[in-house]
């Protein structure tokens, strides 16, 4: 079977017709190594980040730097989802570098200049689904060269978005990730849909310790909305602040640690759901205790009730 290369399927012919004073450039998007803002050592990923559909994506795909952006460009934007594996996720036309300002929320950046542009719709039905074989060049992450640009030969194109194969809930009695894969798929309509359909009684595990805690969900959001803080700080302020039901174990956690050790270590499974009324409540309520009491995570875990 020929070969089928990036220039055939987005018809960059066509496309450099229709804007001859502009240059196609393909930008392969690599994550790093920062800190956090705890000043903690953390990996930024871009694919957690597309996936997790945080705002700050679009500014770091878009964000400044030594000749990353001009004018003129067409920046086709990948994201590495193994090594040598390069999903497609937008083509933007450039229209003014250096005059927006973003921030990360996560990482230890308050200040990230980026490129004003506009996302060209026609690519949009290739998002999240086309694949390129790649490997890029010594230090090198962006091409503008037409023998390259031309030439980056096609992997698959997915039947779904990448995204919709990933957040297939598997089950409550399968639900056991830990915190980036939690955060992933918290971010799909399957996922949600389960978790905040039930209260239930739930464990978290220190990958690194060993130690667990014992939490329950009777909120209306059910566990989704619960796991969903738990994403976002690490712990549950308004759980802190509820003295009946005090989770200081983990703030003291995250205040001394950070998010970056939670994103580590921390892993998440269901021990029991029940239904969001008023009985299920307060079942959630005796068999969280109970699993305290087995476990003992008062003594030997975070929990401190």
């Amino acid at each position: 079977m020929a070969e089928i290369l990036i220039s055939d399927l987005f018809n960059f012919d066509k496309l450099r017709a229709s804007y001859p004073e502009r240059r196609i450039k393909l930008r392969f998007n690599t994550s790093w190594l920062t800190t956090d803002r705890q000043g903690n050592p953390m990996r930024r990923d871009f694919y957690d980040m597309y996936a997790n559909h945080e705002a700050v994506f679009e500014t770091w795909i878009l964000s400044q730097g030594n000749r990353r952006n001009r004018n003129d460009d067409i920046t086709f934007q990948f994201i590495g989802t193994q090594p040598h594996r390069w999903l497609f996720v937008g083509a933007y036309l450039i229209l003014e570098k250096d005059v927006l300002v973003g921030s990360d929320p996560i990482a230890e950046y308050d200040e990230i200049p980026y490129a004003r542009a506009e996302k060209l719709t026609q690519y949009a039905p290739f998002e999240g689904r086309a694949i390129f074989d790649w490997k890029n060049s010594n230090r090198a992450w962006w091409y503008v060269r037409p023998d390259i640009v031309d030439n980056v030969p096609l992997y698959e194109i997915l039947a779904n978005p990448i995204l919709d194969q990933a957040n297939q809930f598997p089950g409550f009695e399968n639900v056991a990730v830990d915190y980036p894969t939690l955060q992933k798929e918290l971010t799909g309509s399957a996922w949600q849909t389960a978790l905040g359909s039930v209260y239930g009684v739930y464990l978290i595990t220190d990958n690194r310790t060993g130690r667990h805690y014992v939490g329950s969900a009777t909120g209306n959001g059910g566990i989704l909305s619960r796991w969903q803080t738990y994403v976002a700080k690490g712990y549950d302020p308004d759980e802190e602040n509820n003295k009946e039901y005090p989770n200081r174990g983990l703030n003291e956690l995250v205040q001394k640690h950070g998010l970056a050790y939670i994103r580590r270590h921390f892993f998440y499974s269901i021990l029991e759901i029940f239904s969001k009324n008023e009985q299920g409540r307060k079942q959630t309520l005796v068999r969280e205790t109970y699993w305290k009491d087995v476990m003992q995570t008062r003594r030997f875990g975070y929990n401190r009730n």
